[in-house]
């Protein structure tokens, strides 16, 4: 009997999740109401209450699952395993996307949190930071900050554009074009 109320909880969470997601490619959390998410998904509004307190507390919810699977996969990588091929975790980020295409789409777009960016790309700048300190010289961590920021700000921009042209390119080719982009500058313009 618990699998199926289970099943049914997951079901009912998933269908209002889905429905979050529609209305915030159309408007922003502000202009939200849970009597649309509610019609919207088919559920009463009683059944929303029973899983969230409000609008915010589920944006909250699902920012906050998407958080622990994106920082367990910017952590699932070793510091040994990125020294000779960061690619890897830029292939791993990537298919995160790609699975999650229209979410990550939603939570990228004008509509979206400016502070769960903010969040995701701390994760990754604190991924980096541990990385590159192993790797650098030490002394010239001043350049860090700078450096990780205009990183991130590329590779989110990229991770945009990508997602709004419909991912044509795959996770693995769009990971060598990072990477390529990374080590070599515009010196791959040539």
């Amino acid at each position: 009997m618990k699998g199926n109320q289970d099943r049914r909880i997951r079901k009912t969470r998933q269908q209002l999740r889905d429905a979050m997601i529609l209305l915030l490619k159309e408007k922003s959390i502000t202009e939200i109401s849970v009597r649309e998410i509610s019609e919207l998904a088919d559920i009463n509004r009683g059944t929303f209450y029973l899983h969230y307190k409000d609008v915010y507390d589920m944006v909250e919810q699902i920012e906050n699952e998407i958080f622990n699977e994106f920082n367990s996969v910017v952590n699932a990588r070793t510091t040994e395993e990125l020294r000779d091929n960061t690619e890897l975790i830029l292939e791993d980020l990537f298919n995160y996307m790609s699975e999650n295409a229209l979410l990550c789409s939603v939570l990228l777009s004008h509509n979206g949190d400016i502070a769960f960016l903010q969040k995701l790309t701390g994760v990754v700048k604190e991924k980096m930071y541990h990385n590159w300190d192993a790797w650098y010289n030490k002394e010239k961590s001043c350049y860090f900050n700078t450096f990780s920021t205009f990183l991130v700000a590329g590779c989110v921009g990229v991770i945009q554009e990508w997602i709004n042209g419909d991912m044509i390119e795959s996770p693995h080719e769009m990971a060598v074009t990072i990477h390529t982009i990374i080590r070599k500058g515009p010196a791959i313009l040539k």
